[in-house]
Parts: structure tokens; sequence; C-alpha cells
């Protein structure tokens, strides 16, 4: 293991000599007022993609702001100045010889979508010197281009693959299942090799609708399960293909086992047996009044008839 003091001593003389931009760099920008002082980058290492040119790598721009210097790493391959990232966010009050991480910028042209997955380190040595030039200055390849050994081709590339919780790397085949034909090929346009994966429509000849396009499966899928429900009194699904039910006028709607309960709280009893009990008691009670009452009305009759009689024999 190396000794750290050997390390950092190694860093230290590099604030005094162009290092890690090629020696005959001589730093400036495009305007010829502003000279990138070797005491901020002492060291880099860029992992591209395997198919470039290392040599190619340049500091594209620095911008010096009030409290934080962001760099942004160019390429100049094909005479395309070509913005591959930036290492960003590098405060005035940071402690000598800290690291910093690549952040790639996003690639939308096909052609250079593969610096997207660049990484790399920055340990900058002082920043002294810079901030007394704050603003944004803006360089040329000719000017800044990186040392080509401080770039590694290839070690952007896919190193494993993880397929749940096992990690996989070396030589990883892809093998055919069943139904499954892998089928490579080279596209001389993009100079990549593509595998195409599709159906052996061989195997499932048995089908009685082959899988031939997406309604052929649904033909299928029907077939074996039945018409599926697409919509309810007319009314769709939602984007997620979920219908819900809206309960309303004091009624619940509650998920059970495969199905749902739709009930009614307020249609609950709101007594109990007893309550029923003295609910007899008093309908037995107003019972005997109204016998009561009867008696006494068939008296009063015949009380009114009796008067009636009595009058009829005096008028005689």
């Amino acid at each position: 293991m190396p000794d750290p003091s050997t390390l950092t001593e190694w860093l230290d003389e590099n604030q005094h000599r162009a290092f890690p931009l090629d020696d005959s760099m001589p730093g400036t920008d495009v305007t010829g007022l502003f000279t990138l002082p070797t005491s901020f980058m002492v060291d880099t290492l860029l992992c591209a993609p395997p198919d470039v040119d290392a040599a190619m790598f340049y500091v594209k721009s620095l911008v010096v702001r009030r409290y934080s210097i962001d760099v942004e790493i160019g390429y100049d391959g094909d005479g395309e100045e070509l913005t591959v990232g930036r290492f960003t966010k590098i405060p005035h009050d940071q402690a000598i010889n800290s690291v910093y991480q690549f952040e790639p910028a996003p690639q939308t042209r096909a052609a250079v979508r593969k610096f997207a997955v660049m990484t790399g380190v920055l340990i900058v040595g002082s920043v002294t010197e810079l901030l007394a030039r704050p603003g944004q200055w803006s360089f040329q390849s000719s000017s800044t281009a990186i040392l080509a050994s401080r770039v590694v081709p290839g070690a952007a590339a896919v190193v494993s693959l993880a397929v749940g919780e096992s990690i996989y790397s070396g030589n990883v085949a892809l093998r055919e299942g069943a139904g499954i034909i892998l089928t490579p090929s080279w596209d001389a346009g993009r100079q990549e090799t593509v595998i195409t994966v599709s159906a052996d429509l061989g195997s499932l000849a048995a089908l009685e609708v082959p899988l031939t396009s997406d309604a052929a499966i649904l033909e299928n899928l029907t077939k074996i399960y039945g018409q599926p429900i697409t919509n309810i009194n007319t009314v769709k699904p939602d984007v997620d293909g979920n219908f819900t039910l809206q309960p309303l006028d004091c009624t619940v709607v509650a998920p059970v086992g495969g199905g749902l309960s739709i009930s009614n709280p307020c249609s609950l009893p709101c007594c109990d047996k007893n309550y029923l009990d003295d609910v007899y008691t008093s309908l037995s009670e107003l019972n005997l009044r109204y016998a009561r009452m009867e008696g006494y009305y068939q008296s009063l009759g015949r009380n009114i008839n009796d008067l009636q009689s009595r009058m009829i024999a005096l008028e005689i």
C-alpha cells in the first residue's frame, strides 16, 4: 500500500505544473485575458466509453461564482465541441486536495448518447487564485486538453449484471428459453451489435390463433379466461384499470375477501328486546284504557235512552 504522505506530496507538486492537462497546454481562455491556475486541478481521472479518442477531452469552461466553482468537461472529436459532463459545487472553503465526482451531461442524439454513462473524479488543490478572478471563462481544446493517460476508455462499459440479489460478471451468456429466439445482428449505421428477442411462432402452432400481434394475444386470452369486463353501464375504468364505488345516502362499501360488502348502518335496530317489552306493556295499558272508555260510552248511551223515554212520557 503506498504511503499517503507520498501521494499528498505528489498532488502538492502538481500545483506547480500543467498536469493533469497536457504539458504543452497554455491554459488560456478564448479571450486571452485569463489563464487556468495550475494550483486548481491537481489530478483527474475520466472513465469514458470504449470507442472514443482519449486525447480529445479538455476543460471546456470554468464558472467561478460567489460561493462555488463549476468545471465543464468537453470532447472535441470529429470537430464537434460536445459537453460530456461537469464537476460542480466546488466550495470556496474546500479543503486542499478534495475529491469531486463527475456528473455526466444528458445526451439526446443517438450518436453521442454513449457519453451519458461516463464517470470520473477531480482532485482540487487550491482555489485561492481562482477567487481573484470570478466569472465564466471558456476554453478551446487546443488550450486545455487533458492528458490522454488520465482518460480510461472502456471503464464506463457494463461490468456486471444484477438479477434479483445476485450479481454476475465476466462473460455472461444470453440463452433462449422455451418459445424464444435470440437473433444477433450488426448495425453498420450505429456501429453496434443488436440482439433481437422474438417469439418462436413454430412452437406456438398448436394455438388456435397464432401469436402474431397484440390482437391475437388478446383473442387467445379471451378464449382461455372469457370476455373481460371493459365497462360498467358504459362507464370505463380509470387509467389504472380501476372502478371506484362511491357510497352515498348512509351506505358503506368495504372489501370482503375477493368481493365487496355494501351495508347501510342507518337501518340497524336502534333498541334492544328490553325496550320492546316496555312497548308491549304500554300497549296493554292503552288497551285497558280503551276498554274502560268504551264502557263509559255504552253507559252514557243507556242513560241518554232513559232520559229520552222520560221526556216522551212527560209530553203525553
